[in-house]
């Protein structure tokens, strides 16, 4: 993986903990390189204590500016569905029963775009879905809000 993506993603983190997610400047999140196996572009993992791991797979280099910030806010955007459940056990057990379901893992990912979109980043958010549509054949609209449903999201505002 190139020196520069993980400061390139601190540097995203860094901005976006400054602006729409601010309530979270007190996490410890640290921006790691994922394994050589994985199934994702960047994920969040949420520990115990106000602590996260960003996890980045290198295809990331790829990402436009934008689309990385998209990316990001959607990943911060799983925190704060973390803070939502007041109690740490509570979230482990409902991220492990969306492993299970993929309904709920579908509504979970949705709700982190409306996050994201709710906190300012709807530009983003509507960048980083268009471009995953376009250079990824396998990413499906049932992983996320369409196109249509994020930019009525981003344009009411």
């Amino acid at each position: 993986m190139a020196d520069s993506l993980l400061p390139k993603v601190e540097l995203q983190l860094n901005i976006l903990l400054a602006g729409g997610f601010r309530d979270l400047a007190l996490y410890r999140i640290k921006v790691k390189k994922a394994g050589k196996k994985n199934d994702f572009f960047l994920a969040v993992q949420i520990k115990a204590n106000k602590e996260a791991v960003l996890l980045v797979d290198k295809a990331c280099r790829k990402f436009p500016d934008k689309v990385l910030t998209g990316l990001v806010a959607h990943e911060l955007a799983h925190i704060v569905q973390a803070r939502q459940c007041k109690f740490y056990l509570l979230w482990k057990i409902r991220d492990i029963l969306s492993l299970l379901s993929a309904k709920l893992e579908s509504l979970e990912e949705r709700d982190a775009d409306k996050i994201g979109i709710q906190r300012g980043y709807g530009e983003e958010i509507l960048a980083l879905a268009k471009y995953l549509r376009k250079h990824y054949k396998s990413y499906t609209t049932e992983e996320a809000l369409t196109i249509e449903e994020i930019k009525a999201l981003y344009y009411q505002k």
